[in-house]
């Protein structure tokens, strides 16, 4: 099996167009952000391929190329993960009241 060539396009269907463009829009239910999410991290960036190509699939190039993806894909993976909010003392969203924003 030959790889996609490193800058290719990724595929997808109108589903998942539909899911992206509704994360986009604030307004996916939980399915369709599922949907985007699964697609953003596993197929465009590549989070659980194999960076490696060869000289006949590009060679280093290809490889840097599909490692700056793949490190897209892992960082939205470690915000998702359930251990990377507990290094938080407050819970993410919430602001200590003494940190109140001031409109002045």
């Amino acid at each position: 099996m030959t790889a996609a060539k490193a800058n290719a396009p990724v595929e997808f269907d109108k589903e998942v167009l539909m899911a992206v463009q509704a994360v986009s829009k604030g307004i996916a239910n939980g399915p369709q952000q599922i949907l985007a999410l699964d697609w953003i991290v596993t197929r465009a960036a590549g989070a659980l391929q194999i960076a490696w190509r060869d000289e006949s699939e590009g060679g280093e190039r290809a490889s840097s190329f599909l490692a700056g993806r793949q490190f897209v894909g892992m960082q939205i993976a470690k915000l998702l993960q359930s251990e990377t909010a507990r290094q938080f003392d407050e819970p993410v969203g919430k602001r200590p009241a003494n940190e109140a924003k001031n409109d002045d």
